[in-house]
């Protein structure tokens, strides 16, 4: 019971942390090139982010929860990440035509790298509110245009959207996980152990 009080009051403390008003956040900075808006910025903890919004925006906006990112690299395995690389699922050239379509379609879509501290994974605890923080620019960016919210993504993504939805029930419209891990990482390797 001891270790559990001490854990649960650390979170409390981190979260406490992280839940800082976006007074420090960057507004965006946005232009447009064929009559698609590309707004991007930084959140308060220095974290980038991006929105692309077409001029025929029909208001539903997809925000976007990447996957784990390696914080240091892999020689012949993968490198860090520079930026935002994914807007929609994955990150190969068939796979980025999904943004351009979204686009076509009159959506908007948003990301952002969920660095935190330079950590870009096992990092849920900060991305949940980081998450909240790119959804409050937006709306506060675009307005009464953004009708209808989406929040989906992948892998990591699972461990993010899950208790973001259950802490703010009324911030998203949808919600879509693809092959998400569960909320606490250290459940779902015991899932695949046990499998």
């Amino acid at each position: 019971k001891l270790i559990a009080s001490l854990g649960a009051a650390a979170l409390l403390s981190t979260v406490a942390v992280v839940t800082i008003p976006a007074a420090n956040a960057a507004a965006p900075t946005c232009a447009t090139v064929a009559d698609v808006e590309t707004c991007s910025g930084t959140l308060a903890n220095g974290a980038a982010y991006v929105f692309k919004v077409p001029g025929n925006f029909k208001g539903t906006m997809f925000f976007w929860e990447h996957g784990f990112r390696p914080t240091y690299p892999i020689p012949g395995v993968a490198s860090v990440p520079t930026g935002i690389e994914e807007i929609t699922p994955g990150n190969s050239v068939t796979l980025k035509d999904v943004t351009a379509e979204m686009l076509r379609s009159g959506h908007g879509v948003a990301a952002y790298d969920g660095t935190v501290k330079g950590l870009r994974g096992w990092n849920n605890t900060y991305r949940v509110e980081m998450l909240k923080e790119v959804i409050d620019i937006a709306t506060a960016y675009y307005g009464s245009k953004i009708k209808h919210k989406v929040v989906y993504g992948s892998s990591q993504a699972g461990s993010i959207i899950t208790p973001f939805v259950e802490k703010y029930p009324t911030y998203a419209d949808a919600v879509g996980i693809l092959a998400g891990t569960t909320p606490s990482i250290a459940d779902s390797m015991q899932s695949l152990c046990d499998a």
